[in-house]
């Protein structure tokens, strides 16, 4: 974006555009993929998935979605104000037992 800004934007399967907000995904004011917008590598592994828009029992900017193959799209508060971060959790394989 001009200002700097990379907004997260997800595109649902009817086309609609749409963006992480407080309580989970929002409409954005994008009606049209942008020229140069790029899949994010970290999330494109994990894609498609089927993501409840407004997952239940949620704080603000504190919430998760499924994606596929056990991946979690997480979102928390950021460290200064008015600002949060995410990233994706990726299972791990689990160590063998012996019996």
């Amino acid at each position: 974006m001009e200002d700097g800004r990379r907004p997260l934007i997800f595109e649902l399967a009817d086309g609609s555009l749409w963006q992480l907000s407080d309580v989970g995904l929002a409409l954005t004011p994008f009606n049209v993929i942008g020229r140069g917008w790029t899949d994010h590598p970290e999330i494109k592994p994990h894609l498609p998935a089927e993501i409840l828009p407004r997952p239940h029992q949620v704080a603000p900017w504190d919430y998760e979605f499924m994606l596929s193959n056990g991946a979690v799209l997480w979102v928390k508060p950021g460290r200064q104000k008015a600002t949060f971060s995410w990233g994706v959790r990726v299972p791990t394989a689990g160590a063998e037992q012996q019996a």
